[in-house]
């Protein structure tokens, strides 16, 4: 069984956390938000974009 981390893992703690939610509060981003916060949805973006970073270097 693989005992290590996952590359989205890994890629996270490349995010430095504090910066963002210094941005997230300079521009009130998460005002009235109920559930889904920006930080989740950073997350759930994240790997679309790396896609498309990696195909934009291949072709």
């Amino acid at each position: 069984m693989y005992t290590g981390q996952i590359v989205f893992s890994q890629l996270m703690k490349l995010l430095p956390l504090p910066e963002f939610h210094k941005c997230v509060d300079r521009y009130s981003v998460d005002y009235k938000v109920q559930k889904f916060s920006c930080l989740d949805q950073f997350f759930c973006i994240w790997p679309s974009l790396n896609l498309l970073i990696v195909k934009a270097c291949v072709i």
